[in-house]
């Protein structure tokens, strides 16, 4: 027993723990970590069912945190969940892939595995366990049709980007079974009809979307395609433009190498061209290169799986090289400085030990809301309402109404703006002249580089 638990895979997973646990305490949660949890604990199941049109995610894993919040589970701790999922997910790669002990052990570190998927508590753990199952799967599918299919329908609910890649799988189901061969009809009408219901639920979740949230670009933009595509290797290759080239000719060469395999070939052309289209609807952000990543490795998993190439091993060892040395430059920013200035204005507010507070934002900052008692009630000036969570319903009917009297009716004592929210700058900069605001705290969250500033009411 001694002798199977201390080997190479299990120091691997150990070491993998002790870098997410320390990053992990020292991570501030920020805006989409909070708005789901707000979210879930808010809302009813149907409630939380109806609040997708704006979020544009699935339910499943609001849901998740809503069991999760019955069973008294503090948002501190979200994060621990995420990371046992996974774990899963790495133990899984270390014992199943058909990868060699080099390749997995650099895998486990890339950012997409070390920092993104564990570190945060978003659906990205559930995508990521959920993909390494049906690649795992993928190559005995026909034999466990119905197993494949419930992964396939859970996977398309964890992200709308998982559809992409899922689609790419059908179509060559389809494909196949029309031009090469009529075998396993039953099969791949079960895994087809699963994955098909698991978009039929995302897509009536977000009957609406469009016309629900402004931040939907609409209309295809080159800059906003090569924008998203720039904030995916920035994800992957922290921005470094020596390893940007490096990884470009490498993976040039990498992918000329396997596409001799035309399933990899299709697979990688329909999901590349689908992520550029996408990316021309809704800025494809640094984190979610995970599924970017996805799709790459399932391709390079299958061409393994085939048989190993030799050849492909040092490009692909050296691109993940770079890739971990991304990771950790994201985990020492994340350590080191504020990821989110949720935990230091949290802290600040806090010292304020009266028994009801009131405070206003000039936008929706569910970040820093999720932290804060009961004592602590949130107004947004733009609508005049009190909130919680970001409704993205973004009302603006109070805006042009006067600051001052405002915060006078609603017995205001705390104002919160940041660089970013340009709306009324110049109103309360003239009432810090008057002094009747004074600045009290500034803090620089460096995840969006944007600067929040506290003013209390004098």
């Amino acid at each position: 027993m001694k002798r199977k638990l201390i080997n190479y895979n299990n120091f691997i997973i150990l070491l993998f723990l002790i870098v997410c646990f320390v990053t992990i305490h020292f991570h501030e949660m920020w805006f989409d970590e909070a708005q789901s949890w707000l979210i879930a604990r808010d809302l009813s199941f149907s409630g939380i069912f109806k609040q997708m049109v704006y979020e544009g995610h699935s339910c499943l894993f609001f849901y998740y945190l809503k069991i999760l919040i019955l069973l008294g589970v503090p948002y501190k701790y979200l994060d621990y969940f995420s990371l046992f999922f996974c774990l899963i997910a790495v133990t899984l790669v270390l014992y199943k892939s058909p990868f060699n002990r080099y390749i997995n052990t650099l895998l486990v570190f890339t950012p997409s595995f070390i920092y993104y998927c564990p570190v945060f508590a978003r659906p990205y753990a559930f995508s990521l366990l959920f993909f390494i199952l049906i690649c795992i799967l993928y190559k005995e599918r026909y034999n466990h049709p119905f197993l494949l299919g419930i992964i396939l329908f859970l996977f398309i609910n964890t992200h709308l980007l998982t559809v992409i890649f899922t689609g790419s799988l059908m179509i060559i189901e389809i494909y196949e079974y029309f031009f090469k061969d009529k075998k396993y009809f039953k099969e791949r009408v079960i895994m087809g009809c699963m994955s098909l219901l698991g978009v039929i639920f995302f897509a009536i979740q977000l009957l609406g979307s469009f016309d629900k949230r402004s931040d939907i670009i609409g209309g295809i933009d080159i800059r906003d395609i090569f924008g998203s595509f720039i904030s995916i290797f920035d994800a992957l290759f922290l921005g470094n433009v020596f390893f940007f080239i490096i990884t470009m000719v490498l993976l040039f060469f990498l992918v000329k190498a396997i596409v001799v395999n035309k399933k990899v070939l299709f697979i990688i052309l329909f999901n590349t061209i689908c992520y550029m289209i996408f990316a021309s609807i809704y800025y494809i952000y640094t984190n979610k290169a995970i599924y970017i990543m996805m799709y790459f490795l399932f391709s390079i998993w299958i061409f393994y799986e085939d048989g190993e190439k030799k050849e492909c091993n040092k490009i692909f060892i050296i691109i993940l090289l770079i890739s971990c040395i991304a990771s950790f430059g994201y985990i020492r920013d994340d350590i080191v400085g504020n990821y989110s200035v949720a935990k230091s204005l949290t802290d600040y507010l806090k010292k304020d030990d009266r028994n009801k507070i009131k405070v206003l934002t000039i936008k929706y900052s569910s970040d820093f809301v999720a932290l804060l008692d009961d004592r602590f009630e949130f107004i947004s000036f733009s609508s005049g309402k009190k909130y919680t969570y970001c409704p993205y319903d973004l009302d603006f009917s109070n805006v042009n109404n006067d600051m001052r009297e405002f915060i006078i009716d609603n017995s205001i004592d705390y104002v919160i703006t940041s660089s970013l929210a340009t709306l009324n700058h110049d109103k309360i900069e003239m009432l810090v002249e008057e002094g009747f605001l004074s600045l009290e705290e500034k803090e620089l969250s460096y995840v969006d580089s944007e600067l929040y500033i506290v003013y209390k009411v004098n």
